[in-house]
């Protein structure tokens, strides 16, 4: 039961990976907000670190996940 639970986050991983992957993320979104914001790149670079933030968190959770799927499956 637990090792076909984790297999199926698994696969809700990499279906939210693909749509992430599909959905286009560009500047040209993001233009109408001033540049001078905090950091370099305006609302964009504010956007994006925030992206790549949540991107991480997504990939050290699949890693949690993988390292527990290998644990179960090779008892």
């Amino acid at each position: 039961m637990l090792l076909e639970g984790n297999e199926g986050i698994i696969r809700a991983i990499h279906t939210l990976k693909e749509a992430i992957q599909n959905c286009q993320f560009h500047g040209r979104d993001y233009y109408v907000h001033p540049l001078e914001d905090t950091v370099i790149g305006g609302a964009y670079g504010l956007a994006a670190d925030e992206r790549q933030k949540h991107l991480q968190a997504l990939a050290d959770f699949e890693a949690y996940i993988l390292k527990h799927h290998d644990h179960i499956s090779n008892q």
